[in-house]
């Protein structure tokens, strides 16, 4: 058996008056936890080691497959008596043992989406402003910065921040902010380059990486997720109706394939418990099949996907000679042998 933490003779010393309790993790591999407590329910010994866990069966990396949303869950109900700022320091503490045994295994840590925010989240935000104002200006809005800045500034931030009326998981911060005026001016550094704009898609598909790890590592229902997705995207639709017309509105196949990818990228993750490196394979998949679909649709000549269809007439055919005769009209002609009859 090994101890994850770094002071098991604590728990030695006070084996009497330690909490013993088992739950089961994501590899169906027990875990004997012990928590050292008194009658209030405060936690004693150093506050940023506030939980020592013994694997049974597996060594210590065993968290580095084990799901977080999983032993969150089972961290809830061992640890009631917990205060929040407790809990919250329970969390930290198993994350840093995730983070610690992951770089272990090279893959987990490239695929270790954690480390995102700190790093590229302000870039990730300035291509994906570039790339929604490149989509702007292909629909004749934003020739000059008075004119974008308004749409810009709606479709960027009115479709999570109007989810977040299920529960909050979108934020607006000096750091948002600031990138998303970075990116703005530096779009009309490079407007020009049809190579650069093209090619931003990539920051919006790193940010919707991020944004499935968050609600598949986050311990919101699922059902809550969901709402948060559906929400998102049909509130960008109503915010595209305004700027670019009825066709907008449309719920298209793409859009569909869109919501119902990331829902079932989310729900398989959580349902099946797996890494953040399976949400990253699924969303580049999709993300390589549309890309796809587009390329052989341009190839083709086909009509893009949500243009407005235009309906033509039916090309007349030249009279041969002369203007074609009128057909004889019936009533008319028993009128007329009516009346020769009765003469």
């Amino acid at each position: 058996m090994i101890f994850v933490g770094s002071r098991p003779d604590f728990l030695f010393r006070s084996r009497k008056k330690a909490t013993r309790r088992v739950f089961t993790c994501g590899l169906n591999s027990e875990f004997n936890v012990l928590l050292y407590s008194d009658h209030t329910g405060v936690v004693n010994g150093e506050s940023d080691k506030v939980c020592f866990v013994v694997p049974v069966h597996y060594p210590s990396f065993v968290f580095s497959f084990s799901p977080r949303l999983s032993l969150e869950k089972s961290v809830d109900s061992l640890f009631e008596f917990a205060s929040e700022r407790e809990r919250d320091m329970l969390y930290e503490y198993v994350r840093g043992i995730e983070n610690r045994n992951a770089e272990k295994i090279p893959f987990l840590r490239s695929v270790n989406m954690s480390k995102i925010p700190n790093y590229l989240s302000p870039i990730v935000t300035v291509g994906a402003v570039v790339h929604s104002c490149a989509a702007l200006r292909e629909h004749n809005l934003g020739r000059s910065l008075t004119q974008l800045v308004v749409p810009s500034f709606i479709m960027f931030f009115s479709a999570p921040l109007c989810a977040n009326l299920v529960y909050k998981q979108a934020g607006i911060d000096h750091r948002v902010l600031g990138s998303y005026f970075l990116g703005l001016a530096l779009f009309f550094l490079v407007k020009d380059s049809r190579l650069i704009t093209s090619s931003m898609f990539v920051f919006p598909t790193i940010g919707r990486i991020r944004l499935l790890c968050d609600m598949k590592n986050g311990r919101e229902s699922l059902s809550s997720v969901i709402a948060w997705l559906m929400m998102c995207e049909f509130t960008g639709l109503a915010v595209q109706k305004i700027f670019f017309g009825e066709q907008a509105t449309e719920f298209s196949q793409r859009n569909f394939t869109d919501l119902i990818g990331n829902v079932l990228v989310v729900a398989s993750a959580r349902c099946l418990q797996l890494s953040d490196a399976y949400v990253v394979l699924c969303i580049c998949f999709l993300v390589f099949a549309k890309k796809v679909r587009e390329r052989k649709r341009d190839e083709e000549g086909g009509v893009p996907e949500g243009a407005p269809k235009i309906r033509r007439h039916p090309k007349r055919s030249a009279a041969v000679s002369g203007p074609a005769e009128k057909p004889p009209r019936r009533k008319a002609a028993a009128r007329a042998r009516k009346a020769a009859d009765s003469k």
